[in-house]
């Protein structure tokens, strides 16, 4: 668990959303993410077909996008997160995506809020990569410098 993040308060305890290999976010093909435009983060490649995918943290859903791609999270301290699965894949209107939570709904760390059938998606040939962006004004140095870069199991501590 990353720990220590804002210690002064509530502490910010992250974990793997889903199963996979966490890489450095500068390394997604995208400029929006990987020249942090929406903000500093990381990125994981999954490696399973029916990705389940969890909340990173305790907090609050504060959207969900109609195409169940990206979701809003705000967290301890108000920290807000942007979990945001794949490159381009709005263009598939979240085929494939069953959604399990909604906005406004309070959620635990761990707990389901997507799954997804990587099928469609690959054989469109959209990069299947899944990011996770802190969007507002806050120092996470602390949290990526702590990162290991490695394969994950879904909720595993980061």
């Amino acid at each position: 668990m990353l720990k220590g993040f804002f210690s002064q308060k509530k502490e910010i305890e992250l974990v793997a959303p889903i199963q996979g290999e966490l890489i450095p976010i500068d390394k997604v093909k995208d400029t929006m993410f990987s020249q942090k435009v929406l903000g500093e983060g990381f990125a994981m490649v999954p490696n399973e077909k029916i990705v389940t995918v969890v909340s990173p943290i305790t907090g609050k859903i504060n959207n969900v996008f109609p195409t169940k791609h990206a979701i809003g999270l705000i967290g301890p301290r108000n920290i807000e997160i942007l979990y945001h699965f794949g490159l381009d894949t709005v263009s598939l209107k979240g085929k494939g995506i069953q959604c399990h939570i909604s906005e406004g709904q309070k959620i635990k760390k761990g707990e389901k809020m997507l799954t997804i059938d990587l099928s469609e998606y690959e054989a469109a040939g959209i990069d299947v990569v899944n990011m996770l962006v802190f969007t507002n004004e806050v120092d996470v140095s602390e949290i990526l410098e702590k990162l290991e870069y490695r394969k994950y199991q879904r909720g595993e501590a980061l």
